[in-house]
């Protein structure tokens, strides 16, 4: 089965998102978006196995600092695996981030930046705590703002050349195609890459999900969900819904 990973985008230390759940139950879950620590806590008590964080301050090219603070400060108090998409400066910032106890990072412009550095921290930290964003739209990446444009599969065989055995990938057409997921193309690539591979945002219902299963033989073992996590879009959130409410007199 593949392994579904809430996604939890932050600013200014706290979660943008806020979960929908019973009548009654609003004020406790705007309280949760509030703290990052109270809700990891809960997803952990949830059994989700990990969790993806988007930096969106870093990557609106923003002040982070209340981020990895928050972050950081969340890692410590909750025992769970977190993977953590942020703008990079350097691979120092990796560094401190990894040490500090976070178990993967995803990565972009420094794999063309500093490529050099890439591989040492694979070298050192090893491939599976670093991944690499593959974001694309019509099947080409942009880095840099836009100053650097690759095909997908030229990007991803730079990214192997580093050592990395792992990519998060999403293609933008997904969003606005009434075909939604593209697998010919998805497929194609994955001959070519022959790495792990998270997908970002490429199911919204269970139904999907499951037709995602069929891709386990091409590399993919894990799905990235955002606003769907939140809108109990899968049947066993909304028992845990139930649950809270009673929990919290909602």
């Amino acid at each position: 089965m593949i392994l579904v990973i809430p996604s939890i985008d932050i600013s200014e230390g706290i979660c943008t998102d806020c979960i929908v759940g019973q009548s009654g139950t609003e004020q406790y879950y705007k309280e949760l978006s509030k703290n990052l620590t109270g809700l990891l806590g809960l997803l952990r008590r949830e059994n989700t196995k990990t969790i993806h964080i988007n930096d969106t301050d870093s990557l609106n090219n923003k002040n982070n600092h209340s981020n990895i603070n928050s972050l950081i400060y969340a890692t410590e108090a909750i025992d769970i695996p977190i993977q953590f998409y942020s703008k990079f400066n350097d691979c120092q910032q990796c560094k401190l981030l990894l040490d500090s106890g976070i178990y993967r990072i995803v990565v972009d412009d420094l794999a063309v930046n500093d490529p050099a550095g890439i591989i040492k921290l694979i070298g050192q930290y090893s491939s599976s705590r670093i991944s690499f964003a593959v974001f694309a739209n019509k099947w080409e990446v942009a880095l840099n703002d836009g100053k650097t444009i690759l095909p997908v599969s030229d990007y991803v065989k730079h990214i192997q050349s580093l050592g990395g055995d792992r990519i998060i990938f999403h293609e933008k057409q997904w969003e606005t195609s009434d075909s939604g997921f593209d697998f010919d193309n998805f497929v194609r690539l994955s001959e070519i890459c022959k790495m792990k591979i998270t997908l970002y945002k490429a199911a919204k219902t269970p139904q999907q999900l499951w037709k995602l299963e069929e891709l386990r033989p091409c590399g993919v073992d894990s799905l990235i969900i955002g606003k769907p996590f939140y809108e109990n879009c899968f049947p066993c959130q909304k028992i845990w819904r139930l649950i809270e409410a009673k929990e919290c007199g909602g």
